[in-house]
């Protein structure tokens, strides 16, 4: 797919995740969906955006989470090391 047609694409995918559902019963199965007002921040639209995201990226955001808590871990045992606590 060329690059505007990408770009046309995600702008209608952002446009679609800002509408606000207008019968009751899509509102209570969206907050359903998204849970409460503290996981959504007040916002609906950035709450159907983060599940998106969520659906389609959670392997990425795993490993990076992995790395990222591995890292953490080898920068403490250095200082930890350093400051003669592993001896």
């Amino acid at each position: 797919m060329p690059g505007a047609e990408r770009d046309l694409v995600a702008a209608l995918r952002a446009e679609l995740a800002s509408i606000e559902p207008s019968r009751a019963c899509d509102r209570a199965a969206e907050a359903a969906g998204l849970g409460t007002a503290a996981v959504r921040g007040d916002r609906p639209a950035l709450g159907r955006l983060m599940v998106r995201l969520l659906r389609y990226c959670w392997g990425r955001l795993t490993v990076a989470m992995v790395v990222s808590q591995l890292t953490a871990c080898l920068v403490l045992g250095v200082a930890c090391r350093m400051q003669g606590l592993g001896e």
